[in-house]
Parts: structure tokens; sequence; C-alpha cells
């Protein structure tokens, strides 16, 4: 699903794929630097990177917010509509190694 999102997210028009990557990547970076769900969410209010986004981009925190939601609601959509053209089966079990999941996927 990664791979699917960060398809449709490179495929964004310029402005909303900056401001996505740039919250993202800063996401990405604050959960990197954390042990636990707790210190995320501490680092994430001290490091904001929507503040940082809304600094960078020149919007106020309230654009940048519904800028990301509207992004994110697009990427949902776009997933959504992809997803229904992919069919899922499952053959975990069906090999050498059953503890590994395995899926197949038809396109």
């Amino acid at each position: 699903m990664e791979i699917l999102v960060r398809e449709i997210a490179a495929a964004l028009p310029e402005p909303e794929r900056a401001l996505y990557r740039f919250i993202t990547e800063a996401e990405d970076n604050l959960a990197r630097q954390s042990d636990t769900r707790e210190q995320f969410m501490n680092l994430l209010t001290v490091h904001s990177p929507h503040h940082q986004a809304a600094k960078r981009f020149q919007l106020t925190l309230e654009e940048t917010v519904a800028a990301m939601q509207k992004i994110e609601d697009k990427i949902g959509t776009k997933l959504e509509e992809r997803l229904k053209g992919y069919k899922w089966m499952d053959y975990t079990g069906q090999q050498d190694q059953p503890e590994k999941l395995c899926f197949l996927c038809f396109i």
C-alpha cells in the first residue's frame, strides 16, 4: 500500500506534492527518532511539521492543515480507485515457510 501511496503522491501537482512530501518526511524523521508512541506524539507537538510547513510555504496554519487534509483525501480516493482493480490471494501456509505471510496480487 505504501508503494501505491508514494506513486499517487508523486503524480500530484507540484504545490500539493511539495507540501505533502515536506510534512510526511518531517513526520517520518520524528518517528525514526522515537522509541514509543508517546515520545513520537511529544515530538510532533514540539516540532510540529504543520507549523514548519506553514512557515516554509508562507501559509497560515489553518491553510496548511486544510490543504493537507484535501491532499490526503485526494490520495485516499485515488488509492481506493486503484485497489478496485487489484485482486489479492492469500498464499500463506501454501509454501515451505508457513510462518511467513505470502500474497499474490493480480492487476
